[in-house]
């Protein structure tokens, strides 16, 4: 879709009905795009299928109608963009389940957490039109198709080229559904930048069971998300890598600041005994600390907390987060 159509109708496929995908199905939904929900769960889907997406935002509820899809098929019409939202561990499983939408002119946009995912879905898909969509927006699931707008923050697309929906027509197209967007032209860079916030924001929510505003507000805390950044952005810079703000730790706590009702997407995982995307976050820092010789003791500390967390029977949350002893 070049620039001088994107007011047109741009057919888009959402895959997964998390969160995040809910939200931002609901979002372009209300607008005149044409939204598909991909869902591997025959039963939910059918049930969203019959009852749309449900959007809490503020005082005001939406009910957004949507098609959804169980197993698309051989005459499935081409998408304009595939949003991805799962989780990173289904990647690559959401990256085949979206070949029969993909036509010469889509572009596929991973709105995921973590390092990593754009790679993992051109490993399947067999070709570099795919994008990534960044956001900080707090999107909490509060059951099937039923999600509640939790705050505000950037939301930046990067990557993918096409004749028909390039990124930076994307990043219009979800403007006008009113969500704040914007176009940046290194991949690496924001998505790195995400995963930095991430790694000293949900691991701290997930072993403290708070929501994001709590990690602010208790000082040691604040102390400890503070210490996960500076280790992650070292992490980056060591790796070549400048990040889209200067200072790591205020990044994360502007985050929490904006998102302060969020349970962050890490605790809904823990709560809900789902597997987090911990490997996909801080997993990769680690790795990429351990290849540039950088000590990360906190972050470390934080991901083996969640790891244990994961291999708990009850998946219940401990309010105890342990700090490393070592100086950051």
């Amino acid at each position: 879709m070049s620039s001088d159509s994107i007011g047109q109708k741009t057919d888009v496929v959402v895959v997964g009905p998390g969160a995040i995908g809910c939200l931002f199905a609901s979002m372009l939904g209300r607008g005149e795009n044409s939204i598909t929900i991909l869902d591997r769960c025959p039963e939910r889907a059918a049930y969203i299928e019959r009852n749309g997406v449900t959007l809490e935002w503020g005082n005001e509820t939406h009910l957004v109608p949507v098609s959804v899809l169980f197993h698309p098929h051989a005459d499935t019409p081409q998408a304009d963009v595939i949003l991805v939202c799962v989780k990173s561990y289904d990647t690559e499983e959401a990256a085949k389940s979206i070949l029969p939408f993909i036509g010469p002119h889509t572009l596929i946009a991973s709105l995921q957490n973590g390092i990593g995912n754009i790679e993992r879905i051109t490993g399947v898909t067999g070709h570099d039109r795919t994008a990534a969509v960044l956001t900080s927006i707090g999107a909490t699931l509060l059951g099937d198709g039923h999600v509640r707008y939790a705050g505000s923050g950037p939301t930046i697309i990067t990557g993918g080229s096409c004749c028909k929906l390039p990124g930076e027509c994307l990043a219009e197209v979800i403007q006008r559904s009113g969500i704040s967007a914007g176009w940046h032209d290194n991949p690496k860079a924001a998505i790195w930048s995400k995963a930095v916030v991430n790694a000293a924001i949900n691991p701290i929510t997930a072993v403290s069971n708070v929501p994001n505003g709590e990690v602010v507000s208790r000082p040691e805390l604040r102390d400890l998300m503070a210490s996960a950044a500076q280790e992650a952005q070292a992490v980056a810079e060591a790796n070549g890598i400048a990040l889209l703000y200067d200072d790591a730790a205020e990044e994360a706590a502007c985050v929490c600041r904006n998102t302060h009702t969020n349970i962050s997407s890490m605790l809904q995982d823990i709560r809900s005994r789902r597997r987090t995307e911990i490997d996909a976050i801080t997993g990769e820092i680690l790795m990429a600390a351990r290849s540039a010789g950088i000590p990360v003791p906190v972050n470390e500390s934080l991901f083996e907390q969640v790891k244990a967390l994961e291999g708990r029977e009850d998946h219940s949350p401990t309010s105890n987060v342990q700090r490393p002893t070592s100086n950051v």
